[in-house]
């Protein structure tokens, strides 16, 4: 039986992170490096990231609230849309 391939796609976009804003920034093998990698993108483009929006982060894939939020969607490969 054969494994079943994910990744986490990262991006980032308005406050609503209405589909048309999200702007891709990293394809990830597991979602701790996803956050990483949001927390890296945000220092060099100096938006504030709190803990409480990492804690969102992890727990349902997007910052909320803000005027640049990032989220994180998983992605099944080698699967039909």
């Amino acid at each position: 039986m054969e494994d079943r391939k994910f990744v986490f796609s990262v991006g980032c976009g308005d406050a609503w992170l209405s589909y048309s804003s999200i702007t891709p920034i990293a394809m990830c093998t597991t979602r701790e490096k996803a956050v990483d990698l949001i927390i890296q993108h945000a220092e060099n483009n100096e938006i504030e990231l709190s803990d409480y929006d990492i804690h969102n982060l992890m727990e349902i894939g997007q910052t909320q609230g803000k005027e640049t939020n990032y989220i994180i969607d998983l992605i099944e490969l080698d699967t039909l849309l």
